[in-house]
């Protein structure tokens, strides 16, 4: 059996998802020893959260790209 731990945030928010995000979803990756972590919203990604997920290995999502993630 292959076990996988993901860290999951969630934000729900009217404007975009800053970088703050990104890295309160990489600290917890690393604080619980997940092997993956995403940041899901509801609301678009700023530039600067796009480029951090790069040398953190954040996955960003929208909310409705929830279960074709789960697929891969």
């Amino acid at each position: 059996m292959i076990r996988l731990s993901i860290y999951v945030g969630a934000f729900v928010v009217v404007s975009a998802v800053g970088y703050a995000a990104v890295q309160q979803v990489s600290a917890a990756q690393k604080h619980y020893s997940a092997q993956f972590s995403t940041v899901v919203s509801n609301a678009p990604y700023t530039v600067s959260a796009q480029h951090l997920v790069k040398t953190n290995d954040v996955f960003l999502l929208h909310h409705n790209e929830l279960l074709s993630f789960s697929k891969k």
